[in-house]
């Protein structure tokens, strides 16, 4: 997604003169956040908002996390994706994830380095990237992007202009909000409180 679909995409916009590069602001949710590093023109883009996007190496996330993590990492997700010949969302993974997907997924979060000891992805652009990033988590995402693991993934844009903020459900007068909370219609006023204010 990262290394082509991204480019393709911002490159069209550009191409088609919907807009400038200067002018595009970058909003990741999750992966759409950390595989953005891998996109060769990601240094042209002023600004990236990250949602609830972290690395999803299962040593960073609470211990009470680890026996669900071990389960999903080495029985649920090579097994179903085996049987079934993809992940159906239904399994706590938000929407269906085609096999090859759900192995890398795999493959990065039980390895220490997630996704930046896959040897096969040879041009990566994380350290390049010089704009600025606001990444956003929530107090309550616990089970897919906690603090450690947002953290640890802007450890790999060294040259960025960085700001972390982590936010409170009770902040936007909700029960919860946790991983894909933030994106249904009752959270507009999180949109407001958010985006706007980042995106400059």
């Amino acid at each position: 997604m990262g290394q082509i679909d991204l480019e393709a995409i911002l490159n069209h916009i550009v191409d088609e003169n919907w807009t400038d590069w200067h002018k595009i602001t970058l909003l990741g949710h999750s992966a759409g956040g950390h595989l953005v590093g891998l996109c060769r023109s990601i240094n042209k883009i002023k600004n990236i908002i990250f949602i609830s996007s972290g690395t999803c190496t299962w040593r960073l996330y609470s211990i009470k996390q680890w026996p669900k993590m071990w389960f999903a990492w080495y029985l649920m997700v090579p097994i179903v994706s085996k049987v079934l010949g993809y992940v159906p969302g239904k399994f706590g993974v938000g929407h269906d994830l085609p096999k090859g997907v759900a192995l890398d997924w795999k493959n990065w979060s039980t390895n220490k380095d997630y996704l930046f000891s896959d040897a096969s992805l040879v041009d990566v652009y994380y350290h390049k990237y010089k704009g600025k990033i606001h990444a956003i988590g929530f107090s309550d995402d616990v089970s897919f992007s906690p603090k450690k693991t947002i953290d640890d993934l802007m450890k790999h844009f060294p040259n960025a202009k960085k700001s972390t903020l982590i936010f409170h459900p009770e902040e936007f007068k909700q029960n919860k909000i946790g991983h894909f909370g933030f994106f249904k219609q009752h959270n507009q006023n999180a949109w407001t409180e958010v985006i706007l204010k980042n995106l400059n």
